[in-house]
């Protein structure tokens, strides 16, 4: 028993082989968010159960919204990095509106503090 990571990326296979075979981590990259599909049969293929697992992402409409179709728990963390790519990007914008709403009307958890980059 324990806690097992995997990463479920909409990233490409170039991109994310390196990091997760570097770290040993098992990985689902092009994981089609938007439609959870490639995690169900993913996670089904690996004998996982959807309730047995935490989902954690940084985005609402891709991260959030995935869990949810998949009926899972979700925990929301803070980007990674300062700035996305093309296609994060553009849901972004989006994101940052939900989150402050989200925020107003008390559906989001207690903040953690944050840790300055480069400290």
């Amino acid at each position: 028993m324990g806690i097992t990571l995997i990463v479920l990326s909409n990233n490409f296979p170039y991109r994310v082989r390196p990091y997760c075979q570097s770290l040993g981590v098992t990985y689902l990259s092009f994981s089609l968010k938007f439609f959870a599909f490639r995690i169900r049969g993913f996670l089904k293929k690996k004998q996982i159960k959807i309730e047995e697992c935490l989902f954690a992402g940084d985005q609402l409409i891709t991260d959030m919204n995935y869990a949810n179709k998949l009926k899972g728990r979700f925990l929301l963390t803070e980007p990674l990095v300062e700035k996305d790519n093309f296609f994060a990007a553009l849901t972004r914008k989006k994101d940052v509106k939900r989150r402050r709403l989200m925020k107003e009307s008390n559906q989001l958890g207690l903040e953690c503090p944050t840790i300055k980059r480069g400290a």
